[in-house]
């Protein structure tokens, strides 16, 4: 019974840091700008879609590596994002470039959301978080 509540607590959204949640809708967003006809000849998916390249995948990958908020500061994890995310998201494009996919808009997007779940996943549920005193939240 208690492995069943902990898990429950694991998938409960309001139990994650207020980042992670951010950056949840932010990924819906930014997939809804992508594929939804009103939006997707807007500034707003150019915008989103930076942010979603640039910035999110990384901050998550960040965020698995260094869980504690004493670990890195605010900057240090912004300034750790963008610069990583040079090297990070042209290896998910190169993996892309050798499946019978390629390199085009849906398996980027895809590939991007799946390697943003795949690190969600551990940032917002692993065993090492630290207290809601210290978290990486404002």
């Amino acid at each position: 019974m208690a492995d069943t509540d902990l898990i429950l607590d694991a998938a409960d959204p309001r139990t994650l840091p207020l980042d992670l949640r951010v950056i949840g809708v932010w990924i819906l967003v930014t997939v809804a700008a992508i594929y939804l006809p009103v939006v997707n000849q807007t500034p707003l998916r150019v915008a989103a879609a930076l942010q979603f390249i640039l910035f999110i995948p990384v901050y998550l990958l960040i965020a698995v590596l260094f869980p504690g908020g004493e670990d890195l500061d605010w900057i240090e994890r912004i300034a750790l994002s963008f610069g990583l995310s040079i090297a990070v998201v042209p290896l998910i494009g190169l993996a892309l470039n050798y499946t019978p996919w390629g390199i085009r808009l849906d398996p980027i997007v895809t590939a991007l959301v799946l390697f943003c779940i795949a690190m969600g996943v551990p940032a917002g549920s692993g065993p090492v978080r630290a207290p809601c005193s210290t978290s990486r939240s404002p």
